[in-house]
């Protein structure tokens, strides 16, 4: 964990976004990476369902964000209920279109344009939470609580449990 460099561009803006939103959050930089959910545990020492993975779906036209505990996987037909419409997981080029940010560091705020963000309820079966913060390579911890806050969002139970 690096804390001691200057962050890449997009990782500095969450942080200034998270400044703005009164959050004291602190975006840390992993060089081992937190590309994935596996990946980003690993490098930040904590449970695969403290990796707040953040997915961008397609509903029509309108991209909506879900940000799920990465223990879990997203149920289609829970968040096709939840959505009232049919809905398909974005494409990498949209992903990167709808929010500005590459695929693995897509961060739950501060999106190119403006999402409905969904937040997993699985999220609150933890005390502390990491989210991605632009890159690749950085992420902040939160709560479920300061991300509902953060992202004007909605609690919902789209998590498929078996």
């Amino acid at each position: 964990m690096n804390t001691k460099t200057a962050l890449p561009k997009e990782a500095q803006r969450i942080q200034d976004l998270l400044r703005e939103l009164g959050s004291s959050a602190e975006v840390l930089e992993f060089p081992e990476g937190t590309r994935t959910v596996a990946e980003a545990a690993a490098s930040i020492g904590v449970d695969e369902g403290q990796i707040a993975k953040s997915l961008v779906f397609m509903c029509g036209d309108e991209a909506v964000l879900v940000v799920a505990s990465g223990r879990y996987r997203v149920d289609m037909n829970k968040l096709r209920a939840v959505l009232g419409q049919p809905v398909r997981q974005a494409k990498p080029a949209e992903v990167k279109e709808k929010t500005g940010l590459p695929i693995g560091g897509v961060s739950p705020i501060g999106q190119k344009h403006p999402m409905r963000v969904l937040l997993e309820t699985r999220l609150w079966d933890y005390p502390v939470v990491y989210a991605a913060a632009g890159t690749p390579s950085t992420a902040f911890a939160t709560t479920g609580d300061e991300l509902l806050a953060l992202t004007k969002g909605e609690r919902v139970d789209v998590a498929e449990v078996k």
